[in-house]
């Protein structure tokens, strides 16, 4: 295979001209491809970020307690032995979050919105690798004592409040009371997209004094592991243990936890049953974005496709049309009809292969660079939809060796068909071409 490689560089090297003008079209089609799938993945990596930030673990222990068969509270009672029975069965714990959790609608002089509640302790702030506190140097010792609340940058500004002024929380309690707290914004944390529109952080003392929760009971308990993609047989082989340590189990349902609570309270049941989820689950509603930027992606890439495919198709086919009587000199001193097509395709493959390794090194340079650059998102509908307040690139060596692989094949595919007609002409004829 060699000696076509050799021949091959050397025939490109002779039609520096054209080379140059389809190794540049390859090359460009090659970096598109992979900014795009730069891009996608980046909203990929926001979403993922904001979820394992706000709302949920690899693999989450949740559960709902009825206390009467048509009301359902999200908690989860005797904690202790939860958490016991997660730190036997799981041994590829990075850390824990045990979180309250809340839901209803903070009230501000000039505004209000419906809201869920966060409940942490100061501690686990740098747990939550996404959270970017926005106040220099907060003062968290109201947040330690249960009267304090970090809100996130949008929600502060549509209650129109700043750090230091006053919030009231109004929810239900587990009776029909209505029960009301007042909370000090004690930081502002930059926005993390949709997820971060819904959600004030608190602390944990603030949920288990609104909802009158005993010590050990908790809203949930996210589990983050070392190596995340074993979060699904970790849930499975969680499930096992909690009901063989005796914890009534709800099905796996691949939603979050709110949109459960409908069926939950049709359900004759009193009591408390955990819930298992993984990450994925928690944030399902929300990959329709990821769905449609994918849908965009590979309707772009078949363009590009389509686009370099004709451009290579029509090169291959001006190359034959000079070099007719080359091929018949070829053909004449013994070359076979299968080793100039394999001539051919060798030429088209190593440009391919040679411009799309430029494109894919430029465009991985170019993802990494924009994405250390850190471009705000100035709409706020927009940074709700990327799910992040500046634009993310992100790209795997999976994915240039893999655009590398193709736009090569592509080139040598869209080549095929023109190599086989310049592999059957006749000597005779191919040598009388142009005399």
């Amino acid at each position: 295979m060699f000696p076509y490689i050799k021949v091959a560089a050397l025939n490109l090297t002779l039609q520096k001209r054209r080379s140059l003008l389809l190794g540049t079209a390859v090359a460009s089609v090659t970096f598109l491809l992979l900014l795009l799938l730069s891009f996608v993945g980046g909203v990929t990596r926001s979403l993922t970020d904001a979820a394992l930030t706000i709302s949920s673990g690899h693999v989450n222990v949740a559960g709902f307690y009825k206390i009467r068969s048509d009301r359902a509270q999200a908690a989860v009672t005797k904690s202790g032995q939860v958490m016991d029975v997660i730190k036997k069965t799981v041994p590829d714990i990075d850390h824990i979050l045990d979180r309250g959790r809340g839901w209803g609608r903070v009230v501000s002089p000039a505004s209000s919105l419906n809201t869920s509640l966060i409940g942490i302790q100061s501690s686990d702030l740098d747990k939550m690798t996404s959270l970017r506190i926005k106040t220099p140097n907060p003062d968290l010792s109201l947040f330690d004592s249960g009267k304090g609340a970090i809100l996130f940058a949008a929600q502060a500004e549509r209650l129109q409040v700043k750090v230091g002024e006053s919030v009231t929380f109004i929810t239900e309690g587990n009776g029909s009371e209505t029960n009301t707290t007042d909370l000090v914004v004690v930081a502002l944390a930059a926005d993390l997209g949709f997820l971060s529109n819904f959600s004030i952080i608190v602390n944990k003392k603030t949920i288990k004094e609104l909802y009158r929760f005993q010590d050990n009971t908790t809203g949930g308990i996210h589990i983050y592991l070392k190596h995340p993609r074993k979060a699904p047989e970790t849930m499975v082989a969680l499930r096992g243990a909690l009901e063989k340590a005796g914890f009534s189990m709800l099905d796996h349902e691949p939603k979050p936890f709110f949109m459960k609570f409908r069926r939950i309270v049709s359900e004759d049941w009193k009591g408390q049953k955990l819930d298992l989820t993984v990450w994925e689950d928690e944030v399902s509603f929300l990959y329709w974005i990821v769905t449609s930027l994918n849908a965009l992606s590979v309707f772009l890439i078949w363009v590009l496709g389509i686009i370099i495919s004709v451009g290579i198709a029509n090169t291959t086919w001006m190359s034959v049309r000079e070099r007719t009587r080359e091929m018949g000199t070829l053909r004449a001193i013994g070359m076979q009809t299968p080793q100039v097509l394999t001539l051919f395709l060798t030429e088209a493959i190593l440009l391919g292969f040679a411009s799309s390794t430029i494109g894919a090194l430029v465009g991985a340079l170019a993802a990494t660079a924009l994405d250390r650059a850190r471009i705000p998102i100035g709409s706020g509908d927009l940074q709700a939809f990327l799910m992040s307040d500046t634009l993310r690139f992100a790209l795997s060596g999976w994915q240039i060796g893999s655009a590398i692989v193709v736009i090569a094949a592509l080139t040598g595919c869209a080549a095929a068909f023109p190599a086989w007609r310049a592999s059957k002409l006749n000597p005779v004829v191919a040598l009388g071409h142009a005399s």
